[in-house]
Parts: C-alpha cells; sequence; structure tokens
C-alpha cells in the first residue's frame, strides 16, 4: 500500500490529533487523484485545515475548488430547505441513501412515493429548479444559488443499481429519525447494507475508502446477518453480496488488519451462487473479478463481470429488459474506455 494512501486513510477519521503530513515525500498529484476516487475530499480537507502548514495552501486549494465546482455545497442548509419543501407538500419521504459516514455529495437523493412524484417535480420548476436528467423514476432537478449549486435527485422507486431490492420493503423495513426537526425514513441497517452492496457492484464497479468507512459505521449497529443473507439469496444476489463483502474484508485487512465479515457468511453465500452466475461472471475460488486489490483502494470491478452480473439478473424481466440492460452496459463501455 503507498504512503499516499496510508495517510488519506488517517486523514479521513474523526480525530483530534493530526497526523504530521509532509507533502515533500508523496505525490501531490496522486495524493489528489486517491482523494477523488475514494470520495474522502471532505474529511480529508476538514482536518488538514487543523494544520498551520503553508506548504499544504496548494493542495488545499485544489480540494476546495474542486468540492466548489463538482459536489454539493453547504449540504445542511440545502438538506433542511428540501425538509422543510416536502413538509409544505404533505409528502412523506426517505433519504434512502442516508450516509452513516459524512462524505461529499454531488446531490441529495430523496425517496418519495410514486403518486406524489409529479407534483413534486411541478413545484420544485416553481422554486426555479430544472430538470437536467430524467430516468425511469428518478428525475434530477438543479439550479444554481450564487456559486453553488442545488441538485435534487427526486425517486420514487429505488434505481437500477438496487431494483432487485424492492422499494415497498424498503419503506416497510424503514424506521423514523428527526433531521433538522423533521421526521424522516431511512433504511434499516440491512437494507442500507443491500443497497450500498449493490451499488458498488452495479453503478461505481468500485469499492472506496468511504464505502468501507461506511461500512464500519453501519457494523457499529446491531446487524440481523441471516436476514442480509437471507434477502441476497431470494433477490438472486449472492454473487454480489460475496463480492461486496468479500472487498470490503480486503480494505479493513489492507488498512485496520481487520475483517469484519465473517468468513461464514461469505461462506453461506458462496454455496448459493447460481451456476449461470459461476460460468458468466464470477471464479468464487480464484475471484478472477477483482484485481489489484493488494495494491490501492479504490478495488476495481472488471467492467465485463458486473456487466454480465447485470445481464443476468435481468433475463427475468424479458426481452425489452434484456435489450435496455445491455444499452447501460455499453454506456457503462464507453464511459470507461473515456476515463484516464
Amino acid at each position: 500500500m503507498t504512503s499516499e494512501l496510508k495517510l488519506i486513510f488517517e486523514l479521513c477519521k474523526e480525530r483530534k490529533d493530526i497526523p504530521y503530513v509532509d507533502l515533500s515525500n508523496l505525490s501531490e498529484d496522486l495524493f489528489f487523484k486517491l482523494l477523488v476516487e475514494n470520495q474522502v475530499l471532505f474529511p480529508v480537507l476538514k482536518n488538514l485545515e487543523k494544520i498551520f502548514n503553508a506548504n499544504l495552501n496548494p493542495l488545499l486549494d485544489k480540494i476546495r475548488t474542486s468540492l466548489q465546482n463538482d459536489y454539493l455545497i453547504n449540504a445542511d442548509e440545502k438538506m433542511k430547505w428540501l425538509l422543510d419543501f416536502l413538509e409544505n407538500l404533505k409528502v412523506e419521504s426517505m433519504l434512502h441513501k442516508y450516509q452513516y459516514y459524512q462524505r461529499e455529495q454531488s446531490d441529495i437523493d430523496i425517496l418519495i412515493p410514486l403518486e406524489k412524484e409529479i407534483t413534486v417535480i411541478e413545484q420544485l420548476k416553481k422554486e426555479d429548479f430544472f430538470p437536467i436528467a430524467k430516468e425511469h423514476f428518478k428525475t434530477a432537478m438543479s439550479k444554481n444559488i450564487k456559486n453553488s449549486k442545488f441538485t435534487i435527485h427526486v425517486h420514487s422507486k429505488i434505481k437500477w443499481e438496487s431494483e432487485f431490492i424492492p422499494t415497498n420493503d424498503v419503506w416497510k423495513n424503514s424506521k423514523i429519525i428527526k433531521i433538522f426537526e423533521h421526521s424522516i425514513h431511512i433504511p434499516s441497517i440491512e437494507d442500507s447494507i443491500l443497497i450500498e452492496c449493490v451499488h458498488s457492484i452495479f453503478e461505481n464497479r468500485t469499492v472506496r475508502i468511504c464505502d468501507l468507512l461506511q461500512f464500519l459505521e453501519l457494523t457499529k449497529n446491531q446487524i440481523d446477518w441471516n436476514s442480509v443473507i437471507t434477502r441476497l439469496v431470494k433477490y438472486k444476489l449472492s454473487a454480489v453480496g460475496y463480492l461486496y463483502f468479500f472487498a470490503i474484508n480486503q480494505l479493513a485487512n489492507d488498512f485496520l488488519q481487520l475483517n469484519p465479515i465473517d468468513q461464514k457468511i461469505l461462506e453461506s453465500l458462496k454455496k448459493n451462487i447460481s451456476l449461470d452466475e459461476k460460468v458468466f461472471s464470477i471464479n468464487p475460488e480464484t475471484k478472477e473479478i477483482l484485481f489489484k486489490f493488494k495494491q490501492k483502494a479504490p478495488i476495481k470491478l472488471k467492467l465485463s463481470s458486473s456487466a454480465f452480473l447485470f445481464v443476468s439478473y435481468n433475463r427475468k424481466f424479458g426481452i425489452r429488459r434484456f435489450f435496455w440492460s445491455i444499452g447501460v452496459i455499453l454506456s457503462a463501455a464507453l464511459k470507461h474506455l473515456h476515463s484516464p
């Protein structure tokens, strides 16, 4: 593991004692690239600002500029506005990607009942938001406030990266917490694990430092692992769960010499991986789907493997859905080819 990664991980933690930072022995460009890849710009900036070191100013300016251009600034203020807005409309809502660990966001994801979708979108337009992207059961609405963007992803169902976890189940299992004096639903701990799991495999195809830190926060709660395993098997996500937990264990072991996922959980999922998953996407013995996992974070998943997983799950939805999934894969492939 590189010295940059070790330092980044230390600077991600909530801490009073800040480790000494000497960028003369580090590559600033690589350091910044790893911060972006692992989505930990915010916590690292928060800790670096406590250090009075003029040599860090160029890096701090670079981080602040990146956050200003690509991430959601004043997230708490914008969250409060959104919750006030929904309460005035009398719309029940859920933060289905609830942040158990503080990390940067480029938008706020909110889940609302399907029958309220048109109402919420139209009312946001009256507040000067405009649609910037439209997908099935998801509309991205955005506006600029001074030098800060404000983007809201309005979901009426949990999107494709986690559609195999029924939205109704997530609503049914959710709990209510208070945020800015508003009562709002968040997923159960078990559902949060499932959503994180399939999001990593199908959407990002990476498991990053921010994912590890968020997972470790989740493990501070009591988790019904039998429920997690049973539902992964029921939703035909055994291979996805196996890969995600294996990757989390690898990162936890690299950074903390921990294995937060019991080997019995991995073995239980492994024996439930279907034959077509083994043929098309995963060799659970050699773990060929993962590469470079001992060299750096994030752990990257092979595009072809996650694509085959996605196609195999979508066969049951018929030929139309099958071709739609092929389109998703081609889009991902183009994005992958054009990425640096």
